[in-house]
């Protein structure tokens, strides 16, 4: 709900933690399951060499490859950067390791051979991208909000205040539980283009043969860190979100709920300290947490420009 004039109001930050709170399936782990439940059945694209750089795996003097589901891999590379729970799923997507599949210039193999067997283990993890990127918009919309879900008393009072909401999520929780009208769905929802990835700086000349890590992989390598890259600038810049922030100009008390304070969001943080004057503000984190998480949020704040006080809320 959105108020103007003199009217103190409060900002509502909500992440993922709300709707999970709420007994939503909607973390990451869930997102694993998902693919592994409508993907088992794709159709084999490609070759991924699982062999290792030295192994002397060899038939007539050919080294062995086992070819894997392409989207099997692709996970199992998440896995291991993020590790089987997928927690910081967007930020893992923009540090993923392929070392244990691509070749530099340190290995016995001559740059031709390299530059090939780099382009063929790559190109099949590609399109493993460009399914997930698919796939993500398609999970989100298949999340049901069942109109029983409990509200939360202290919740729903706390919304009968002037309020602004930036909600993180791409569901409707807010709006079929709550009620709310005026939730702005910074990422989009479940109506609407969804938007997700990490934060990671994508470097333009990557594909360079001359500064090239892995030869023959650079192109690739740069085309995924692009697909899965969240574009939060031109986000911040759009119509929509612009108007939200100068809308938030009076607002004197900031709840944070489920917000994990992950770095790819927090150029969204250093803009809402930016359009208010946080010298008057409170900003409470949910109790939830505890004392060395809301320690690290805190500092993190305070990084992103805020000079007000804290505080913590109960629900």
């Amino acid at each position: 709900m959105i108020y103007e004039g003199d009217v103190m109001s409060d900002l509502f930050i909500i992440g993922n933690g709300f709707d999970r709170a709420h007994g939503l399936k909607t973390s990451y782990y869930d997102f694993h399951q998902f693919l592994k439940d409508n993907c088992k059945n794709m159709p084999y694209i490609g070759a991924v060499e699982l062999v290792s750089q030295d192994s002397e795996n060899k038939i007539d003097g050919m080294i062995v490859y086992e070819p894997v589901e392409y989207l099997d891999f692709f996970q199992i590379i998440i896995d291991q950067t993020d590790g089987p729970d997928w927690k910081n799923f967007e930020e893992a997507l923009g540090r993923l390791d392929f070392s244990d599949i691509l070749r530099d210039f340190g290995t016995s193999y001559d740059t031709d051979s390299i530059k090939y067997l780099n382009e063929r283990s790559i190109e099949p993890i590609y399109q493993a991208v460009l399914t997930v990127k698919k796939m993500f918009p398609l999970w989100v919309k298949s999340i049901l909000i069942d109109n029983r879900i409990k509200k939360k008393d202290i919740i729903q009072e706390m919304l009968k205040k002037p309020h602004y909401i930036l909600n993180f999520n791409y569901t409707d929780t807010l709006e079929k539980i709550y009620g709310e009208k005026n939730v702005f769905h910074i990422h989009g929802n479940q109506h609407s283009s969804i938007i997700f990835g990490h934060g990671n700086y994508v470097d333009e000349d990557f594909d360079d043969e001359d500064f090239e890590i892995y030869p023959g992989a650079g192109s690739y390598l740069n085309m995924m860190k692009a697909e899965l890259k969240k574009p939060v600038d031109r986000i911040i810049k759009r119509a929509e979100t612009q108007n939200f922030l100068a809308s938030i100009k009076d607002v004197m008390k900031i709840y944070s709920y489920g917000f994990s304070y992950g770095s790819v969001d927090l150029p969204y943080i250093v803009e809402i300290c930016r359009h208010i004057d946080t010298h008057k503000v409170t900003w409470y984190f949910n109790d939830y947490s505890s004392d060395i998480e809301i320690q690290k949020y805190q500092k993190i704040v305070k990084k992103c420009g805020f000079e007000g006080c804290f505080s913590t809320f109960h629900v």
